[in-house]
């Protein structure tokens, strides 16, 4: 591949044990010769042939078990998938699986419990930025792991060290896919909350629009992308008492997960509750009756 700097990189996909290297016929040293792989003692090779066949088995076990544990955490089981993505880690370590180190770590971050010190997160930040820069500093990769982190600083309510990092994700997603993206929908939004939280409602309103517009040209006005945006800008504009606005966004939020959940989801009755905050604010208390 090629590297940010421009030149080619080569990464390592296997290790060769030294007992089996040799630097050609009647040559000491492989400064002065070619570097071969001898394969004349066929024990090693047997052996070399199976370490490899057990680390292969263990990669494909550390894969399919943290798919697994993005299945359970999608669906909401959270101590399940965090048994998943610990066993994954393990697996990984154990198989040199640097790809799935950094998932597990992006995993737990999402994954995490707000009532975990902060050093929890810089624990998993920093393992999985050694496996993404053992993978060559993957830029997508990257931008997912710290917006990972910059969403459970904020979750700690470390803003200033959300707001950081949140923008150092934004500026690599926008380096690697431009700024008009699907994938900068994540760090915009956790952004602008981040941005509210500090009171910098202003800065908050112009992410938001943008999140929006984003979602709007990239998923249309029906996708829960633009529900999301549309219900996080709605939110900003009732904090700026701009509450007539915030309604109608609001309002496109909740038709968009009662088309998705049902009337009677969770995440329903939490839109009904904040139309109902705006509802109140405008003096039209008979509206907001369920």
């Amino acid at each position: 591949r090629l590297g940010r700097d421009g030149h080619l990189e080569v990464p390592v996909t296997h290790l060769v044990p030294a007992e089996v290297m040799g630097s050609g016929l009647g040559s000491p040293t492989s400064h002065t010769g070619d570097y071969d792989i001898q394969m004349f003692d066929e024990e090693v090779v047997a052996e070399i042939a199976a370490q490899a066949r057990q680390q292969e088995d263990t990669w494909i076990e550390a894969e399919a078990t943290v798919l697994r544990a993005e299945v359970e955490d999608r669906m909401g089981r959270s101590e399940l998938a965090q048994g998943h993505y610990h066993a994954a880690f393990s697996r990984a370590i154990e198989s040199g699986h640097s790809q799935v180190m950094a998932q597990v770590c992006i995993g737990l971050l999402w994954n995490d419990d707000p009532q975990d010190g902060i050093e929890d997160v810089m624990r998993w930040l920093g393992k999985g930025q050694a496996a993404v820069s053992r993978l060559g500093d993957d830029p997508e990769l990257q931008s997912r792991l710290l917006n990972a982190a910059g969403y459970a600083m904020y979750r700690r309510r470390y803003h200033d060290e959300a707001k950081s990092t949140l923008l150092n994700a934004l500026n690599r997603s926008e380096d690697v896919f431009g700024p008009n993206h699907p994938a900068l929908a994540e760090p915009l939004s956790g952004l602008g909350q981040t941005l509210a939280a500090q009171g910098n409602l202003d800065e908050a309103q112009r992410i938001f629009e943008r999140a929006l517009r984003l979602a709007q040209r990239e998923f249309g006005v029906d996708h829960p992308n633009y529900g999301a945006a549309a219900e996080n800008l709605g939110a900003v504009l009732a904090q700026r008492r701009r509450y007539d606005t915030a309604l109608e966004r609001m309002r496109e939020a909740l038709a968009i997960k009662e088309a998705r959940l049902g009337r009677d989801h969770p995440r329903v009755a939490i839109s009904n509750r904040n139309i109902a905050s705006v509802l109140h604010q405008l003096g039209r208390n008979a509206e907001a009756l369920p």
